[in-house]
């Protein structure tokens, strides 16, 4: 009788203690599955959910997967504000308004939620953005300069601050630690590769981002200087 006390008490020691432990910042599956549960999660809605799963790519390390979907954080946010970014510009691209397609009244969410995926499956073919980060594990300042730069040509975007001149757009962004300097290119005016350091925030990053956007130009267009 009184080993089973003795156990029990154990048990019951053993059951409070994990009831007060902190809980891990790390509430989602450190995948792109878990960053749109944090984005859904974030939001309260799930248009800017299907826009991450159906128009961006992230292909990360293990490390910035961690980072990238922590409670909170600011990896959710990226993904927040990129997918906002590109439901404003489908809005002034005449695509469709993904929110006001979620909100709408006289529709089930069930017939709302397919009228908005559809939207989507239609915009993809013209509008999307890739995240190109699996060289690199995200420490402080590598993440930094994640958060900070990637989502750029997005805000650019819903800004109006460029305006691909095929209105179609398909922007990859890459972050490399062997790259020393920031460069834009595209072959054909709608597909934008952005190569950028990860190491090292540059002067004037973001000018040189949102200005190599607005002047790239396919190689073969360009004047020759003699």
């Amino acid at each position: 009788m009184y080993k089973s006390r003795v156990y029990l008490r154990t048990l019951f020691v053993l059951f409070a203690l994990a009831s007060i432990a902190p809980v891990s910042a790390q509430s989602f599956t450190p995948d792109k599955a878990g960053l749109e549960d944090g984005v859904e999660n974030a939001t309260g809605t799930w248009w800017k959910r299907i826009i991450v799963d159906k128009m961006v790519d992230i292909k990360l390390s293990p490390e910035c997967w961690q980072k990238m979907t922590e409670h909170g954080g600011r990896g959710i946010e990226f993904a927040t504000r990129s997918a906002r970014g590109l439901g404003a510009y489908m809005i002034s691209m005449g695509w469709g308004d993904l929110g006001k397609a979620e909100s709408a009244d006289g529709g089930t969410k069930a017939e709302n939620r397919a009228r908005v995926e559809q939207m989507v499956d239609e915009a993809k073919s013209k509008l999307h953005y890739t995240l190109i980060a699996d060289s690199i594990k995200c420490t402080g300042t590598e993440f930094a300069l994640l958060y900070r730069m990637a989502g750029l040509p997005i805000t650019d975007l819903e800004n109006g601050m460029w305006t691909p001149p095929n209105r179609s757009v398909f922007i990859t962004f890459t972050l490399s630690p062997a790259a020393k300097t920031i460069s834009v290119s595209t072959p054909d005016n709608v597909h934008y590769s952005i190569v950028a350091p990860s190491e090292t925030e540059l002067n004037q990053w973001d000018d040189i981002i949102t200005k190599g956007l607005i002047h790239a130009r396919p190689m073969h267009t360009q004047t020759k200087t003699k």
